[in-house]
C-alpha cells in the first residue's frame, strides 16, 4: 500500500522489542523496578511484558498494511484488523490486571 507503513511498522515493533533499553536511555526505570511492593511488583511486570507485546503486535499490523500491495486485498485487512482486535483483548487485559490490583489492595 503506503511504503510508510512498512517503515511504521519497523520502528514500532523495534521499538516494542527494545522497550526497557529505551525508557533507561531517557533516563526512566520499569515500573517493576520501582514498585516495593511484592504484589504490585509481580502485575507490574506482568502488565509491562503485555505492554511489549501490544506494541510488537501493532507494529506487525502496521506492517501487513504495508505489505498490503504483495497480498491480497481482502487477505491483508483481515490478518491486519485481527492483529488490531487481539491488540485490543491485550489492553483490555492490562485494563482488567490495574483494576484488579486497585481493588485487592
Amino acid at each position: 500500500m503506503f511504503p510508510i507503513w512498512l517503515f511504521l511498522g519497523m520502528v514500532v515493533i523495534l521499538m516494542g522489542i527494545f522497550s526497557k533499553q529505551l525508557l533507561r536511555l531517557l533516563g526512566f526505570k520499569p515500573m517493576s523496578e520501582v514498585v516495593v511492593t511484592p504484589n504490585l511488583k509481580h502485575s507490574s511486570k506482568t502488565i509491562e511484558q503485555i505492554g511489549r507485546w501490544l506494541v510488537i503486535t501493532l507494529g506487525v499490523s502496521f506492517l501487513v498494511l504495508g505489505l498490503g500491495g504483495a497480498l491480497p486485498n481482502n487477505m491483508s485487512y483481515r490478518i491486519s484488523f485481527s492483529l488490531l482486535g487481539l491488540s485490543g483483548l491485550m489492553l483490555l487485559a492490562i485494563i482488567g490486571i490495574t483494576i484488579a490490583n486497585w481493588k485487592a489492595k
